[in-house]
């Protein structure tokens, strides 16, 4: 059986967590036939800094595990929106402690049900 799934493909300036959930909140009510929500990689990363030290030390300070609270905070927008979610791609602190770029999709049911790798 084929099902539609209706997208919106989001481009906006990269944001804060806060700043996100408000937007999402907001497009989701203005786009009310899109079921799933899609924003570039690395949208609630915002790293300003020109040089490499810095942007890695800033990539060490926001890495964080999937299920951790930004993963949390994110599987319940998209729940409480019922809505799919993909956020654009986060910086994940691995189990193994590296830095992965990773992509993360959430289901209207608020959990997380798929992640792919882009390091």
């Amino acid at each position: 059986m084929t099902r539609l799934l209706p997208l919106a493909l989001v481009q906006s300036p990269a944001e804060s967590l806060t700043d996100f959930a408000a937007g999402l909140e907001r497009k989701v009510k203005a786009h009310a036939v899109a079921d799933l929500f899609v924003y570039p990689e690395l949208h609630l990363n915002t790293v300003d800094s020109p040089g490499p030290a810095d942007r890695q030390a800033y990539m060490e300070a926001s890495a964080e595990p999937l299920d951790g609270p930004r993963g949390r905070t994110l599987a319940e927008l998209a729940g409480d929106l019922g809505i799919w979610l993909l956020p654009g791609s986060v910086l994940e602190r691995g189990t193994d402690g590296h830095i992965y770029n990773t992509a993360v999709v959430y289901s209207p049911q608020g959990k997380a049900v798929a992640s792919l790798d882009f390091s």
